[in-house]
């Protein structure tokens, strides 16, 4: 008895396996960056929302909100917590969907031969179903962040075009970024309800598109010989060896600009530029330390990219906790008075 039910399980982990691998459930970095921009949005947008009337200009006026009524430094954990869960779910709707376009790709290059469409183990009928199962889980949760329907259909715009880019230009990687940071606008509307502030909204999409061609082409330098051989474009190509560095180390220095944008413009306090100066940091250390023509440390330097954004999302977090308290000490020492 014990024997069957051992063999089950090894049947079904067999039967599983492959779709695992399609959507990447055994390498989590995907998710974390499609998820991090996102929660800064909501995060930044959570803080605005209990400053000072002066920090806060929407479409509708500025709003006067009492600072004591902030529920969680990140926001809404609820909101936090369902982008999460979408982001697990279209990251790896996307990974399948870029496996199908890509599977003559994949078999020619090593890092990816054994993927299960490239080799065969999974029929490409399957993969498009996987791909719209996990599209149609990720469908409740954007209709109940309750953005505006036009949002989502944008953003499947970029997520549509990127697989195809390689193709045409040497800039997928700007592709890339478009879509992996729609969040930043998708996690803005929900956590105002539409109300945005583009003097926020626009530099911070800004800066999370440079910190995607940053980790993008550093991930890319893994099938530079392949994809050169293919005539598979990439920003990894389009730098070169010799010029990457400087590339990245301008659009790391840009993604700084557009944050120290966003932090004067909402009157962030002292915490919020130590997150940004560590993020900063990080990514300065990653593009000393890469060593370009090694692909295990391109993949190592790119995995360590989540631990960046989540130390600008501890500076936002800790940012709003202290004008938290400064508002609360000063209700404090006004009703004292």
């Amino acid at each position: 008895m014990w024997s069957a039910a051992e063999g089950f399980w090894l049947r079904l982990a067999q039967r599983i396996a492959p779709y695992a691998q399609l959507a990447r459930w055994d390498k989590p970095t995907g998710t974390w960056l499609l998820y991090i921009p996102g929660a800064w949005s909501i995060a930044l947008a959570a803080g605005l929302d209990h400053a000072s009337p002066q920090t806060l200009c929407s479409d509708a006026g500025p709003k006067e909100h009492s600072p004591l009524t902030l529920s969680s430094p990140l926001g809404s954990l609820s909101l936090q917590g369902a982008f999460l869960l979408g982001s697990f779910l279209l990251r790896g709707a996307g990974c399948t969907v870029n496996d199908l376009w890509d599977r003559d790709i994949d078999r020619q290059t090593t890092r990816t031969k054994q993927r299960p469409l490239a080799a065969g183990r999974l029929p490409v009928g399957h993969g498009i179903g996987f791909a719209a199962a996990q599209t149609l889980a990720g469908l409740p949760i954007l209709l109940w962040i309750s953005t505006p329907t036009g949002q989502q259909v944008y953003a499947l715009v970029p997520a549509t075009l990127y697989p195809l880019a390689k193709r045409f230009t040497m800039w997928p990687q700007a592709v890339l970024g478009l879509t992996f940071n729609w969040g930043v606008l998708l996690g803005w509307s929900a956590a105002t309800d539409g109300q945005f502030d583009w003097r926020v909204v626009l530099p911070l999409y800004t800066a999370a598109w440079c910190w995607t061609m940053v980790y993008d082409t550093l991930y890319a330098h893994q099938d530079k010989r392949t994809d050169e051989l293919l005539r598979v474009g990439s920003t990894a190509l389009r730098f070169g060896d010799v010029h990457t560095k400087t590339w990245l180390r301008g659009f790391t220095t840009a993604m700084l600009v557009n944050m120290a944008v966003v932090g004067i413009v909402s009157e962030q306090p002292w915490p919020f530029y130590v997150g940004t100066l560590c993020m900063g940091g990080h990514l300065f250390h990653q593009l000393y330390k890469v060593q370009l023509d090694d692909p295990a440390d391109c993949m190592r330097q790119f995995r360590r990219n989540p631990t960046a954004g989540l130390m600008l999302l501890v500076g936002i977090a800790a940012a709003n906790w202290w004008r938290w308290r400064q508002g609360k000490n000063r209700q404090a020492t006004r009703s004292s008075e």
